[in-house]
């Protein structure tokens, strides 16, 4: 999926560590090796592998607690530049959003505990660059744990800290007004980070400044679509039911009539009641997996949501257009009247989903 390889399944979240990470790994040990030999290089990776255990326990923490709100969390990748867990949205309750970002940097923050409760703190002065020895590597490992809590901590949306302060601005501001305040914000911040990383020599932050830059601005966008949306009813919206699919008709036909109407999310209708729903993503799947002859209500997705044409847009039926999951149809009097599919204007909002939330480290030093 994505250049990435699945290692876990905690919780019934994916874990997964992108095809990249190995290059991080190379790069640390080939740095230690130059400078101090073959057992610093051992013991340097193995503090990188011991760091990003700690990430995806950080990740780990955000998730549950997302799950414990109700929101669905896909996977963690690991990257060399941190992790990401892929969440189906982020809670859009202040105080849910506040604990969900917390909840990761409370998970190093008792493991750092706990490490220095078993060795004490470790002698700055007398601290071995790279890692020659078990007591070495767990003294690094407290040290990595103590900067993952204070630098996630930082107000730099869309990390953790800047999470919190949306999360805290969204108590007395519109939350779209409350999101581009934390954007803006996160980006000075990651221009710093990008200065910072030049001055010394280290490519992981002017990596790391990229990154927050533009999933700031996605995130800003998609806040803003999201309030567009709720503010406008379903029947204001809504397309006409029509391009649609029949369940008979082959795949080979899905498209065909997004060459020929620009649209690529479908309501499959049978004596024109929408019998289900064939979103873009669904039907190229099918068709690798099925071949373009299988008919098209082998593959439909036949659980859907339906919103009335004249209530005004739910948070659910908001979160679920931005996140570019599925059409929803609408209906009148029971009768299905059109279908809410994210157009030009949501698709930005689109990345949202597939960026999720960073936890970022700063890399080897």
């Amino acid at each position: 999926m994505n250049g990435s390889v699945r290692i876990a399944r905690p919780f019934g979240i994916e874990v997964r560590v992108h095809a990249t990470f190995p290059l991080l790994l190379l790069w640390v040990a080939v740095h230690a090796a130059r400078a101090a030999g073959a057992q610093a290089a051992l013991g340097s990776a193995a503090f990188v592998l011991g760091l990003f255990a700690c990430v995806v326990l950080h990740e780990l923490g955000h998730s549950r607690v997302a799950m414990a709100f109700g929101v669905p969390v896909r996977r963690i990748t690991l990257y060399p530049i941190g992790g990401m867990a892929a969440m189906a949205r982020i809670p859009r309750r202040p105080r849910e959003e506040l604990l969900m970002a917390l909840a990761g940097p409370a998970v190093n923050a008792v493991i750092a505990a706990a490490l220095w409760a078993a060795r004490g703190w470790p002698d700055l002065a007398r601290l071995e660059p790279f890692p020659a020895s078990a007591g070495a590597l767990l003294d690094m490992l407290l040290l990595g744990n103590v900067l993952l809590v204070a630098f996630n901590l930082l107000p730099a949306f869309p990390m953790d800290g800047g999470r919190v302060l949306r999360s805290l601005l969204a108590q007395v501001q519109p939350y779209g007004t409350a999101t581009a305040y934390a954007a803006a914000v996160g980006q000075l911040m990651a221009v710093a980070f990008g200065v910072l990383g030049l001055r010394h020599g280290n490519p992981f932050l002017p990596v790391m400044a990229v990154v927050l830059v533009l999933v700031a601005r996605r995130e800003a966008a998609a806040a803003r679509q999201r309030e567009w949306i709720e503010r406008r009813r379903p029947a204001e919206r809504m397309r006409p039911l029509r391009p649609a699919l029949a369940p008979e008709e082959p795949l080979s036909r899905c498209p065909a009539l997004w060459q020929a109407t620009g649209r690529a999310d479908f309501p499959v209708l049978f004596e024109d009641r929408v019998v289900g729903l064939m979103p873009r993503e669904r039907w190229q799947r099918a068709l690798r997996r099925l071949g373009p002859e299988a008919p098209v209500g082998e593959a439909m997705e036949r659980r859907f949501y339906a919103v009335p044409a004249d209530e005004e847009c739910t948070e659910q039926v908001a979160a679920l257009l931005a996140a570019h999951q599925i059409p929803i149809p609408v209906v009148r009097d029971g009768q299905a009247v059109g279908v809410l599919i994210p157009d030009e204007r949501e698709d930005a909002a689109r990345p949202v989903a597939a960026t999720g939330r960073w936890t970022l480290d700063l890399g080897p030093a």
